[in-house]
Protein backbone atom coordinates (compact mmCIF):
# COMPACT_ATOMS: atom_id res chain seq x y z
CA UNK A 1 0.00 0.00 0.00
CA UNK A 2 1.24 3.47 -0.77
CA UNK A 3 0.28 6.90 0.44
CA UNK A 4 0.27 8.96 3.55
CA UNK A 5 -1.41 6.42 5.91
CA UNK A 6 1.16 3.78 5.02
CA UNK A 7 4.07 6.15 5.58
CA UNK A 8 2.59 7.43 8.84
CA UNK A 9 2.05 3.86 10.02
CA UNK A 10 5.63 2.94 9.19
CA UNK A 11 7.02 6.02 10.96
CA UNK A 12 4.95 5.30 14.08
CA UNK A 13 6.24 1.73 14.10
CA UNK A 14 9.84 2.96 13.76
CA UNK A 15 9.37 5.41 16.63
CA UNK A 16 7.83 2.64 18.75
CA UNK A 17 10.84 0.38 18.08
CA UNK A 18 13.24 3.14 19.09
CA UNK A 19 11.40 4.00 22.28
CA UNK A 20 10.95 0.35 23.20
CA UNK A 21 14.64 -0.33 22.70
CA UNK A 22 15.32 2.51 25.14
CA UNK A 23 13.30 0.66 27.81
CA UNK A 24 16.35 -1.55 28.30
CA UNK A 25 18.32 1.48 29.45
CA UNK A 26 15.96 2.11 32.36
CA UNK A 27 17.21 0.71 35.70
CA UNK A 28 15.80 -2.75 36.43
CA UNK A 29 13.79 -1.67 39.46
CA UNK A 30 11.91 0.94 37.38
CA UNK A 31 11.60 -1.00 34.11
CA UNK A 32 8.18 -2.63 34.65
CA UNK A 33 6.11 0.49 33.96
CA UNK A 34 7.79 1.48 30.68
CA UNK A 35 7.85 -2.16 29.58
CA UNK A 36 4.10 -2.59 29.98
CA UNK A 37 3.42 0.83 28.46
CA UNK A 38 5.43 -0.17 25.39
CA UNK A 39 3.64 -3.51 25.17
CA UNK A 40 0.20 -1.89 25.48
CA UNK A 41 1.06 0.82 22.94
CA UNK A 42 2.34 -1.83 20.54
CA UNK A 43 -0.94 -3.75 20.37
CA UNK A 44 -2.99 -1.12 18.50
CA UNK A 45 0.07 -0.26 16.42
CA UNK A 46 0.34 -3.92 15.42
CA UNK A 47 -3.33 -3.94 14.40
CA UNK A 48 -2.90 -0.76 12.40
CA UNK A 49 0.22 -2.12 10.70
CA UNK A 50 -1.61 -5.33 9.78
CA UNK A 51 -4.59 -3.38 8.45
CA UNK A 52 -2.50 -1.01 6.32
CA UNK A 53 0.33 -3.28 5.13
CA UNK A 54 -1.29 -6.73 5.25
CA UNK A 55 -0.82 -9.92 7.28
CA UNK A 56 2.79 -10.53 6.21
CA UNK A 57 3.91 -7.15 7.51
CA UNK A 58 1.76 -7.66 10.62
CA UNK A 59 3.52 -10.92 11.47
CA UNK A 60 6.93 -9.37 10.76
CA UNK A 61 6.05 -6.40 12.99
CA UNK A 62 4.88 -8.73 15.74
CA UNK A 63 8.14 -10.69 15.63
CA UNK A 64 10.23 -7.50 15.59
CA UNK A 65 8.31 -6.13 18.57
CA UNK A 66 8.70 -9.38 20.47
CA UNK A 67 12.42 -9.39 19.76
CA UNK A 68 12.83 -5.79 20.91
CA UNK A 69 10.79 -6.30 24.10
CA UNK A 70 12.61 -9.48 25.13
CA UNK A 71 16.15 -8.79 23.93
CA UNK A 72 16.73 -5.26 25.24
CA UNK A 73 16.53 -6.08 28.98
CA UNK A 74 18.54 -9.28 28.49
CA UNK A 75 21.33 -7.45 26.65
CA UNK A 76 21.53 -4.77 29.32
CA UNK A 77 21.67 -7.43 32.03
CA UNK A 78 24.50 -9.24 30.25
CA UNK A 79 26.48 -6.00 29.88
CA UNK A 80 25.94 -5.20 33.55
CA UNK A 81 27.14 -8.64 34.65
CA UNK A 82 30.28 -8.35 32.48
CA UNK A 83 31.00 -4.88 33.90
CA UNK A 84 30.58 -6.13 37.48
CA UNK A 85 32.95 -9.04 36.79
CA UNK A 86 35.62 -6.67 35.45
CA UNK A 87 35.27 -4.38 38.47
CA UNK A 88 35.44 -7.36 40.83
CA UNK A 89 38.67 -8.56 39.18
CA UNK A 90 40.25 -5.09 39.47
CA UNK A 91 39.31 -4.71 43.13
CA UNK A 92 40.32 -8.23 44.19
CA UNK A 93 43.56 -8.42 46.14
CA UNK A 94 46.46 -9.61 44.03
CA UNK A 95 47.62 -13.09 44.84
CA UNK A 96 51.37 -13.32 44.98
CA UNK A 97 53.23 -16.52 44.44
CA UNK A 98 56.33 -16.85 46.54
Amino acid sequence: MTGTPALLCFLCAAIWVGLTAAVGLVPAERRAGPFWAAALAGVPLLGWMTYVWGPGAGIATFLLGLLVLIRAPAAVGARRRRREAVVARRCAPAERKI
